[in-house]
């Protein structure tokens, strides 16, 4: 009888143990330390673990920075445009973060409406054509992707030049042209 009762007592205590740490994970995943929305001019930005979240043109996009962050980035006069041409060294020292910014600008302005060609600066293995700022016009800009001493968005003609001094600055000025082509921001 005394057993009974001690399994009995064992087996409340191990249903109730599992029971709290069920729910802390449900907790944790749906509800745990998570940033409040940002608001900006009429779109919402959410926070996920594939990065902020808002809805454009009835379809979902996921960006790495919210319009506040990149708001102080100066993008001089980029233009609104049916293609933009985008282009870097191949043998950049940050060619994957500049691969990153790349597709997450395709990826968005594709979606939307808007050709993205990327080539590089030179002749390469891939096949890939090569862009230079010379080939910008006033209808099909190029951003081209540079490493540099400094961090900044510079405009020669038609052309946006992309100065970074890390591989962390790429992804703010991409998602700047992104907000600034879908008129989210000026």
């Amino acid at each position: 009888m005394r057993k009974q009762k001690k399994n009995r007592t064992g087996i409340i205590v191990s249903v109730f143990i599992v029971f709290i740490m069920v729910t802390s994970v449900i907790g944790f995943i749906f509800g745990g330390n998570q940033t409040p929305p940002v608001h900006y001019k009429g779109y919402k930005f959410t926070q996920t673990s594939r990065g902020w979240r808002t809805t454009i043109n009835n379809q979902n996009f996921y960006l790495s920075y919210t319009p506040n962050d990149v708001e102080l980035l100066e993008l001089p006069d980029f233009p609104k445009s049916l293609e933009i041409d985008v282009t870097y060294d191949p043998n950049s020292t940050y060619k994957e973060s500049i691969a990153q910014a790349i597709f997450e600008l395709s990826t968005i302005l594709s979606a939307n409406g808007v050709f993205i060609r990327q080539g590089f600066t030179t002749n390469n293995t891939y096949g890939i054509p090569i862009i230079t700022c010379a080939d910008a016009t006033p209808y099909i800009p190029v951003v081209l992707f540079l490493n540099s001493n400094k961090s900044e968005a510079i405009k020669e003609e038609n052309c946006f030049i992309i100065h970074s001094f890390d591989e962390n600055s790429f992804l703010p000025y991409a998602d700047r042209i992104i907000y600034e082509t879908l008129e989210i921001m000026e």
